[in-house]
């Protein structure tokens, strides 16, 4: 288990765990109401104490401090909220909203290539194309030619 759970997150969960406990112990809360917020209250204590939430596991949230190391030896200590995941996702929504020009203002390498490869496979076809239009020319331009010399054959021969 990795801890997700951070020192404020911490001192709020005692806190609502001591007042669950004040106001059963006065009897301001009772019966079903005063078992099942006891219940949360153990689970907030126990949570504190180890550092860890189960459902901010599953949702994927981290309010504790992770230390890093930095490249020069220090240790950098950093609060990990899920700002980071959330920000990944955000530079991924803009990147699908930006068109190809945008796009190619921001990485030239990779968009300008893939731009060149587009480019090509169109030259490719028009030259294509025209190679095509060059044989079926030949191919006409040789019709022509075995018909006027059958013709001529014909003529010949009567």
């Amino acid at each position: 288990m990795k801890k997700n759970v951070g020192k404020t997150d911490k001192v709020i969960r005692l806190l609502l765990a001591v007042l669950i406990g004040i106001l059963y112990f006065t009897e301001v809360i009772t019966g079903t109401l005063a078992i099942v917020l006891g219940i949360v209250a153990i689970i907030l204590v126990v949570t504190s104490l180890v550092s860890f939430c189960g459902l901010y596991a599953i949702l994927g949230v981290k309010t504790c401090p992770v230390e890093e190391q930095s490249t020069s030896g220090e240790v950098k200590n950093k609060v990990k909220t899920g700002e980071k995941e959330e920000n990944k996702k955000a530079e991924e929504e803009q990147k699908e909203e930006m068109t190809g020009e945008e796009e190619s203002k921001k990485k030239p390498g990779e968009d300008q290539s893939q731009e060149k490869t587009a480019g090509e496979e169109t030259e490719k076809k028009a030259s294509t194309e025209e190679s095509q239009e060059k044989e079926d020319k030949k191919q006409e331009t040789s019709d022509e030619e075995k018909k006027k010399e059958e013709d001529k054959d014909k003529e010949k021969g009567s």
